[in-house]
C-alpha cells in the first residue's frame, strides 16, 4: 500500500507536466539538439512544473491585455512564486521589455549579447529558437540571489507576436 501511495504523486507530476507544458512545447522538443531532448525526456521537478504554470498564466494574460499586461508582470504578486517570476523580451530588438524580479534592472536595456557565467550568450539562442518554433527552453549559468552562488537555471519561453515571455528556475 505504501508503495502505490508513493507513486501517486509522480504520475500527478507527470500529468501536471502534459497538462501544463506551454503550446508547441513537443514541436520544441524534437526540434532542439541532443542535449535539449535528453533534457526533455527526465521527469519535471516540482520547480519546473511551477515555471511552466506560472508561463502559462502569463501568455494568457499578455493574449487578453497585450503590452499592457507589462505593469501586472512587474508589480503583480499573481506573476510571482517564490523566486519564480515573468519576464518578456521584445524578439525584434532584443530589448528587456518586463520583469517582476532581479532583471528589473535590465528594463528597457538590449540584453541580445548578454552571457552568462561561462561566457554562452544565452538570449541570442533563446532568440534563434523562437525563429523555429514558438516555445522552447534555455539552460544558462546565473547568480542565485538566495545562496549568492551561480547555479544552473532553466528558461522556459513561448513566443507571442513579437514578444517572447520567459519563466526561469534554478535546477536542484
Amino acid at each position: 500500500m505504501k508503495n502505490d501511495q508513493r507513486a501517486i504523486p509522480r504520475i500527478l507530476a507527470a500529468v501536471l507536466a502534459c497538462a501544463l507544458a506551454p503550446a508547441g512545447a513537443a514541436a520544441a522538443e524534437t526540434s532542439g539538439s541532443a542535449r535539449d531532448a535528453a533534457a526533455n525526456s527526465r521527469p519535471a521537478t516540482a520547480d519546473a512544473l511551477r515555471a511552466q504554470a506560472l508561463l502559462k498564466k502569463a501568455v494568457a494574460h499578455y493574449a487578453t491585455l497585450k503590452d499592457r499586461a507589462f505593469a501586472d508582470f512587474i508589480q503583480g504578486p499573481q506573476f510571482i512564486d517564490g523566486e519564480l517570476y515573468v519576464y518578456v523580451v521584445s524578439s525584434v530588438t532584443g530589448v528587456m521589455l518586463a520583469s517582476g524580479g532581479p532583471s528589473f534592472a535590465l528594463i528597457n536595456k538590449n540584453v541580445t549579447d548578454l552571457e552568462d557565467a561561462t561566457g554562452k550568450a544565452f538570449f541570442q539562442e533563446m532568440f534563434s529558437k523562437a525563429k523555429s518554433s514558438s516555445s522552447g527552453s534555455v539552460e544558462y549559468l546565473w547568480l542565485n540571489r538566495v545562496d549568492n552562488k551561480e547555479e544552473t537555471k532553466v528558461a522556459y519561453f513561448q513566443k507571442v507576436d513579437d514578444r517572447i515571455i520567459a519563466v526561469g528556475y534554478y535546477k536542484r
